[in-house]
């Protein structure tokens, strides 16, 4: 069996870019982000998928087993107050905070 992230990678490392957007492709780019996310709950290499996404190299973007990017750097105990600068982690916890906001 296949892991759902072999079929369309780049759903798995979808950003929100900086400044406005419109709404529709930010929903857009925020449902492609749940569905991965929701995608990997059921992917037979979950575990060891997350074990890589908390590497160094890794940490500070995509989905990997099921965690987005503020996730993993919540478990390192980084905060959003820690890219403070618009940096691509703000981008990322932005990410998160409307991906968990739009699964509720």
């Amino acid at each position: 069996m296949k892991a759902p992230c072999e079929h369309n990678p780049e759903q798995w490392f979808t950003t929100l870019p900086g400044g406005r957007i419109r709404v529709g492709h930010q929903r857009k780019l925020v449902d492609d982000a749940a569905q991965a996310r929701d995608a990997c709950f059921d992917c037979p290499a979950m575990i060891p998928c997350g074990e890589l996404g908390m590497l160094e190299d890794n940490i500070n973007y995509g989905i990997w087993g099921g965690m987005m990017a503020a996730e993993r750097l919540m478990k390192i105990g980084k905060t959003e107050d820690d890219y403070a600068n618009g940096s691509l982690e703000k981008a990322e916890w932005r990410l998160w905070k409307l991906v968990d906001h739009a699964s509720v």
